[in-house]
């Protein structure tokens, strides 16, 4: 592997050096398996489970942040904070293949996304290699699953 295809994805580093949309460390990082994408437009659907008797703050909304034009996925504001105030789970965000410059074979997506709850908020990050397949998939599904 190259030098700089070990730090694809914007900055990405050592987990203790992740700053999430808090301006700190996200209580979690979570590192999704391999997704083999297909090169055409897709969808990035996030599902997010909640403990039994817990429940998402009522009007809170939910902010998150995509690197993936390193990935060869353009997102609307890609790189930029997003509030989403009215959202249903999942959280389906619509991409569209980058085809200039043609992204690297194996790359990496990263997803920050904070949440409040009853008892308080989550800050969660996915870090997910990408492989560019003919024969992969367009639609990349990112799961959470809060514990406490």
């Amino acid at each position: 592997m190259s030098e700089s295809a070990k730090f694809v994805g914007v900055g990405i580093g050592a987990p203790d050096d992740t700053v999430g949309l808090t301006g700190l460390v996200p209580l979690e990082i979570v590192r999704a398996p391999e997704s083999r994408l297909r090169p055409a437009d897709g969808i990035l659907r996030v599902h997010l489970q909640l403990p039994p008797g817990r429940t998402l703050r009522p009007g809170a909304p939910i902010r998150y942040r995509i690197y993936g034009g390193e990935a060869g996925l353009e997102f609307p504001r890609n790189g930029q904070i997003i509030t989403v105030r009215d959202f249903t789970l999942p959280l389906d965000l619509p991409y569209q293949r980058r085809f200039y410059p043609e992204p690297p074979t194996i790359t990496q997506l990263v997803l920050d996304l904070t949440f409040r709850h009853d008892a308080g908020f989550q800050d969660v990050q996915w870090r997910v290699p990408i492989t560019w397949d003919p024969a992969g998939t367009t639609q990349l599904d990112l799961h959470f699953t809060l514990l406490v």
